[in-house]
């Protein structure tokens, strides 16, 4: 077992049942931890979110870095955190414990985007028990688990304007991350993908070569980004839409009532009159 810990197998394989397997127990998992913290105290909610960004932090940093760097030596075209998964995984402790809303703005999009991808198109080829396999799966279902927590635990939710955000902070990203690339040429450094596409099949394939792929994947990432956005803009709408028209009933009813009152009055007003009439 801690041979297979170390051995590199390369028996994994995207789209197989493995693969699934993987995908739906990680779902599970987050799924059952939201459903308790929904239920948890709000110090507890805080704990919970805590402890899943520390462990995908401590993860990348001991699991991936320290170990694969012992091991090898380090590596500046992968060891340092500036691809795009390990930039949200260093900084999803700002967002689950700080609850810090413009990182949650942009890591939103980023994670339900191209972590997501990432889950859905692994560029890990090492199966279990080999350490690189749980690190990246730690990490990239983490975060997808992380982003969903600040949403329907701490209650965060994206608008409009987190969208601009995190296109804009996408793109000047991609303009650092590519300064940070022709620092490590020398190293074919190739972090965010901006100079040449990943070894595994992945959208950005749809789009030709470089540099054209880098074009074609901005309106991608913008159509995606709004997608993701759509089910919010889509509640905003209908609880636009049945608020009003629960405020116009509550009006009509208020109406209703006060032409009840009135009419009452009236009635109650006249039958003086008459009595004094009488008398």
């Amino acid at each position: 077992m801690l041979d297979g810990f170390f051995v590199e197998n390369h028996m994994f394989r995207a789209f197989t049942w493995p693969h699934g397997l993987v995908l739906l127990l990680g779902f599970l998992s987050f799924a059952l931890l939201i459903k308790i913290a929904r239920r948890s105290t709000p110090e507890q909610k805080v704990r919970y979110g805590a402890i899943l960004s520390y462990t995908i932090l401590i993860t990348y940093f001991l699991v991936f870095v320290a170990i694969d760097a012992a091991r090898f030596g380090f590596d500046p075209k992968k060891h340092f955190p500036f691809a795009m998964c390990n930039v949200c995984g260093a900084t999803l402790w700002l967002v689950l414990h700080k609850k810090n809303y413009l990182v949650y703005e942009i890591l939103f999009f980023w994670v339900m985007s191209g972590t997501l991808a990432a889950c859905l198109t692994p560029e890990n080829k090492q199966m279990m028990p080999h350490y690189t396999f749980f690190a990246f799966w730690v990490i990239h279902l983490g975060l997808v688990g992380g982003a969903m927590y600040a949403t329907l635990v701490y209650g965060m939710r994206p608008r409009f304007k987190s969208l601009v955000k995190a296109f804009v902070a996408m793109n000047v990203y991609a303009l650092f991350v590519g300064g940070i690339n022709w620092l490590l040429r020398d190293y074919d450094a190739n972090y965010f993908y901006v100079c040449h596409k990943p070894d595994v099949w992945t959208p950005l394939d749809w789009f030709g070569e470089w540099p054209w792929y880098i074009f074609y994947g901005q309106l991608f990432a913008a159509s995606v980004f709004f997608v993701i956005y759509l089910p919010f803009l889509c509640t905003d709408l209908w609880r636009k839409v049945f608020l009003k028209r629960e405020l116009d009933d509550q009006d009509m009813a208020s109406d209703v009532e006060r032409a009840s009152k009135f009419s009452q009055s009236g009635e109650a007003t006249s039958s003086a009159r008459e009595e004094l009439a009488e008398n």
